[in-house]
Protein backbone atom coordinates (compact mmCIF):
# COMPACT_ATOMS: atom_id res chain seq x y z
CA UNK A 1 0.00 0.00 0.00
CA UNK A 2 2.86 2.40 0.82
CA UNK A 3 4.49 1.66 -2.52
CA UNK A 4 1.21 2.35 -4.31
CA UNK A 5 0.81 5.66 -2.44
CA UNK A 6 4.34 6.73 -3.29
CA UNK A 7 3.87 5.75 -6.93
CA UNK A 8 0.60 7.67 -7.04
CA UNK A 9 2.28 10.77 -5.61
CA UNK A 10 5.12 10.46 -8.13
CA UNK A 11 2.55 10.17 -10.94
CA UNK A 12 0.65 13.24 -9.71
CA UNK A 13 3.84 15.30 -9.46
CA UNK A 14 5.06 14.11 -12.84
CA UNK A 15 1.75 14.97 -14.44
CA UNK A 16 1.78 18.40 -12.80
CA UNK A 17 5.33 19.13 -13.97
CA UNK A 18 4.58 18.03 -17.52
CA UNK A 19 1.38 20.08 -17.70
CA UNK A 20 2.99 23.10 -16.08
CA UNK A 21 0.28 23.18 -13.43
CA UNK A 22 1.11 23.83 -9.82
CA UNK A 23 -0.06 21.36 -7.25
CA UNK A 24 -0.51 22.51 -3.70
CA UNK A 25 0.62 19.59 -1.61
CA UNK A 26 0.33 19.17 2.15
CA UNK A 27 0.47 16.52 4.78
CA UNK A 28 -1.45 15.65 7.90
CA UNK A 29 -1.00 13.42 10.92
CA UNK A 30 -4.47 11.90 10.97
CA UNK A 31 -3.80 10.11 14.27
CA UNK A 32 -2.93 13.43 15.90
CA UNK A 33 -6.18 14.89 14.56
CA UNK A 34 -8.11 11.88 15.89
CA UNK A 35 -6.42 12.32 19.27
CA UNK A 36 -8.02 15.78 19.44
CA UNK A 37 -11.52 14.29 19.09
CA UNK A 38 -13.19 14.60 22.54
CA UNK A 39 -15.02 11.28 22.35
CA UNK A 40 -11.85 9.49 21.24
CA UNK A 41 -9.90 11.17 24.07
CA UNK A 42 -12.52 10.06 26.58
CA UNK A 43 -12.48 6.45 25.38
CA UNK A 44 -8.68 6.31 25.30
CA UNK A 45 -8.57 7.66 28.87
CA UNK A 46 -11.00 4.92 29.93
CA UNK A 47 -8.83 2.30 28.22
CA UNK A 48 -5.68 3.67 29.88
CA UNK A 49 -7.33 3.62 33.32
CA UNK A 50 -8.58 0.07 32.86
CA UNK A 51 -5.15 -1.29 31.88
CA UNK A 52 -3.08 0.82 34.29
CA UNK A 53 -2.65 -1.99 36.87
CA UNK A 54 -1.28 -4.29 34.15
CA UNK A 55 0.95 -1.50 32.84
CA UNK A 56 2.34 -0.93 36.33
CA UNK A 57 3.01 -4.65 36.73
CA UNK A 58 4.72 -4.78 33.33
CA UNK A 59 6.95 -1.84 34.26
CA UNK A 60 7.82 -3.51 37.58
CA UNK A 61 8.78 -6.69 35.72
CA UNK A 62 10.91 -4.63 33.33
CA UNK A 63 12.73 -2.90 36.21
CA UNK A 64 13.33 -6.22 37.93
CA UNK A 65 14.76 -7.67 34.73
CA UNK A 66 16.99 -4.64 34.23
CA UNK A 67 18.23 -4.89 37.83
CA UNK A 68 19.03 -8.58 37.35
CA UNK A 69 20.95 -7.82 34.18
CA UNK A 70 22.89 -4.97 35.83
CA UNK A 71 23.81 -7.24 38.72
CA UNK A 72 24.98 -9.88 36.25
CA UNK A 73 27.10 -7.29 34.42
CA UNK A 74 28.68 -6.08 37.68
CA UNK A 75 29.68 -9.54 38.82
CA UNK A 76 32.72 -10.00 36.57
CA UNK A 77 34.63 -12.22 38.99
CA UNK A 78 31.95 -14.89 39.33
CA UNK A 79 32.67 -18.44 38.28
CA UNK A 80 31.28 -19.83 35.05
CA UNK A 81 28.79 -21.92 37.01
CA UNK A 82 27.43 -18.88 38.84
CA UNK A 83 27.26 -16.93 35.57
CA UNK A 84 25.32 -19.72 33.87
CA UNK A 85 22.88 -19.87 36.77
CA UNK A 86 22.40 -16.09 36.61
CA UNK A 87 21.92 -16.27 32.82
CA UNK A 88 19.28 -18.95 33.26
CA UNK A 89 17.43 -16.81 35.82
CA UNK A 90 17.61 -13.80 33.51
CA UNK A 91 16.38 -15.87 30.59
CA UNK A 92 13.43 -17.20 32.60
CA UNK A 93 12.59 -13.69 33.83
CA UNK A 94 12.84 -12.37 30.27
CA UNK A 95 10.47 -15.07 29.00
CA UNK A 96 8.04 -14.22 31.81
CA UNK A 97 8.29 -10.52 30.91
CA UNK A 98 7.66 -11.20 27.21
CA UNK A 99 4.70 -13.45 27.98
CA UNK A 100 3.19 -10.81 30.25
CA UNK A 101 3.89 -8.17 27.59
CA UNK A 102 1.89 -10.22 25.09
CA UNK A 103 -0.96 -10.56 27.59
CA UNK A 104 -0.82 -6.79 28.13
CA UNK A 105 -1.08 -6.12 24.37
CA UNK A 106 -3.99 -8.56 24.12
CA UNK A 107 -5.74 -6.79 27.00
CA UNK A 108 -5.30 -3.41 25.29
CA UNK A 109 -6.88 -4.74 22.09
CA UNK A 110 -9.69 -6.36 24.07
CA UNK A 111 -10.44 -3.11 25.95
CA UNK A 112 -10.32 -1.10 22.72
CA UNK A 113 -12.82 -3.47 21.14
CA UNK A 114 -15.11 -3.12 24.17
CA UNK A 115 -14.83 0.63 24.72
CA UNK A 116 -14.21 1.80 21.16
CA UNK A 117 -16.34 -0.43 18.90
CA UNK A 118 -15.96 -0.41 15.10
CA UNK A 119 -19.02 1.75 14.58
CA UNK A 120 -17.63 4.45 16.86
CA UNK A 121 -14.21 4.23 15.22
CA UNK A 122 -15.83 4.68 11.79
CA UNK A 123 -17.81 7.70 13.02
CA UNK A 124 -14.68 9.32 14.48
CA UNK A 125 -12.66 8.56 11.35
CA UNK A 126 -15.42 10.05 9.20
CA UNK A 127 -15.37 13.24 11.27
CA UNK A 128 -11.56 13.40 11.10
CA UNK A 129 -11.57 12.95 7.32
CA UNK A 130 -14.31 15.58 6.95
CA UNK A 131 -12.14 18.04 8.89
CA UNK A 132 -9.07 17.25 6.77
CA UNK A 133 -11.12 17.59 3.59
CA UNK A 134 -12.58 20.89 4.80
CA UNK A 135 -9.15 22.43 5.39
CA UNK A 136 -7.86 20.99 2.11
CA UNK A 137 -10.69 22.47 0.03
CA UNK A 138 -10.74 25.82 1.82
CA UNK A 139 -6.97 26.28 1.46
CA UNK A 140 -6.74 24.96 -2.11
CA UNK A 141 -4.74 21.77 -1.57
CA UNK A 142 -4.91 19.22 -4.39
CA UNK A 143 -3.04 16.49 -2.53
CA UNK A 144 -2.76 15.70 1.17
CA UNK A 145 -0.50 12.94 2.37
CA UNK A 146 -1.18 11.16 5.67
CA UNK A 147 2.20 11.12 7.36
CA UNK A 148 1.16 8.43 9.88
CA UNK A 149 1.06 5.88 7.08
CA UNK A 150 4.27 6.87 5.30
CA UNK A 151 8.01 6.85 5.67
CA UNK A 152 8.83 10.35 4.59
CA UNK A 153 12.36 11.52 5.22
CA UNK A 154 11.63 15.24 5.11
CA UNK A 155 8.57 17.38 4.59
CA UNK A 156 8.50 21.16 4.77
CA UNK A 157 6.68 21.96 8.06
CA UNK A 158 4.62 24.71 6.41
CA UNK A 159 2.81 22.00 4.44
CA UNK A 160 1.47 20.42 7.64
CA UNK A 161 -2.27 20.96 8.00
CA UNK A 162 -2.64 18.82 11.15
CA UNK A 163 -3.35 21.71 13.54
CA UNK A 164 -5.82 23.31 11.14
CA UNK A 165 -7.57 19.94 10.71
CA UNK A 166 -7.82 19.57 14.51
CA UNK A 167 -9.40 23.04 14.72
CA UNK A 168 -11.79 22.13 11.91
CA UNK A 169 -12.73 18.88 13.65
CA UNK A 170 -13.49 20.65 16.92
CA UNK A 171 -15.51 23.36 15.09
CA UNK A 172 -17.50 20.70 13.22
CA UNK A 173 -18.17 18.79 16.44
CA UNK A 174 -19.24 22.00 18.19
CA UNK A 175 -21.61 22.84 15.33
CA UNK A 176 -22.97 19.27 15.37
CA UNK A 177 -23.54 19.44 19.14
CA UNK A 178 -25.31 22.81 18.86
CA UNK A 179 -27.63 21.46 16.15
CA UNK A 180 -28.46 18.41 18.27
CA UNK A 181 -29.17 20.57 21.33
CA UNK A 182 -31.34 23.03 19.41
CA UNK A 183 -32.82 21.36 16.28
CA UNK A 184 -35.26 24.28 15.72
CA UNK A 185 -32.47 26.87 16.09
CA UNK A 186 -32.68 27.99 12.45
CA UNK A 187 -36.48 28.44 12.38
CA UNK A 188 -36.46 31.52 14.62
CA UNK A 189 -34.08 33.45 12.33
Amino acid sequence: MKKFSILLLCFIFSAAILSGAEIKFGFVDSQDVANAHPEYQMKMTEIEKSIQPMKDKLLAKQKELEAMYQEYEKNTTASDEIKRAAEAKIKKKQEDYQKFGSEYQYEIKKREAELLPQEMQKEILSEVMKAIEGVSKREGFQAIYDITKANLVYVEPSLDITERAKDELLRNLKDKTEVLKNPQGNEGK
